[in-house]
C-alpha cells in the first residue's frame, strides 16, 4: 500500500512525502543502534497486553547498495518495537518505507530535536558503528501463542 503523508496531523493538505506500508520478514531488517533493556521491557509489556503492533517501524530500502543489501531495510525508528516483537516470537513486522534521500526527510539528534543533523553525518556515523551484537533477550515467561500472528492494530 502506498500513501502520501499529511503535512500536519488533522490537515487535509498533502505533502509530497511518499511512503509504503509493507509486511516483511524480520530477517530483512538491518539495525544500526542498540537496545535499552528498560525500554524493551516497557514496549514488550505494551505489545503483550495489547496483542498487536500499533505503529509500523520507519525504514528505508538498501537496494541501491547492491549485493547482499538487495531486499534489506535499514531501521530508522523502531529498534525497540522490533526487539519486542522478536521476543514475542513474531517473524514478520509492519514497516513504513520512506526514501531516505527525499529532501523532506529530516534527521534529528536523539537528545535535541530542535536542530536537524546533516544526513551525510548521520549515515557516516551509522556506517562506522559496528552492528549491535546479537544478544539474547531473557524470557521471563513463555511468549503467548496469541501474539505469534503479530496482528496490526484494529481499524476503528
Amino acid at each position: 500500500m502506498s500513501e502520501t503523508l499529511s503535512s500536519k496531523p488533522g490537515s487535509t493538505k498533502q505533502s509530497d512525502l511518499k511512503f509504503e506500508i509493507l509486511k516483511i520478514k524480520m530477517t530483512d531488517l538491518v539495525p544500526h543502534e542498540g537496545i535499552l533493556d528498560w525500554h524493551l521491557k516497557e514496549i514488550f509489556e505494551w505489545m503483550e497486553r495489547d496483542g498487536f503492533q500499533l505503529r509500523p517501524i520507519a525504514v528505508s530500502r538498501l537496494d541501491s547498495l547492491g549485493g547482499k543489501w538487495n531486499g534489506k531495510y535499514l531501521i530508522h525508528d523502531g529498534h525497540h518495537r522490533t526487539a519486542a516483537l522478536k521476543k514475542l516470537g513474531c517473524t514478520q513486522i509492519m514497516i513504513s518505507v520512506f526514501d531516505y534521500n527525499d529532501p523532506g526527510i529530516k534527521v534529528f539528534d536523539y537528545n535535541d530535536v530542535t536542530i536537524p543533523v546533516p544526513k551525510l553525518r548521520q549515515s557516516a556515523r551509522s556506517a562506522e558503528a559496528p552492528s549491535p551484537p546479537a544478544r539474547p533477550v531473557p524470557a521471563e515467561r513463555p511468549a503467548p501463542t496469541l501474539r505469534k500472528s503479530c496482528r496490526q492494530a484494529p481499524n476503528n
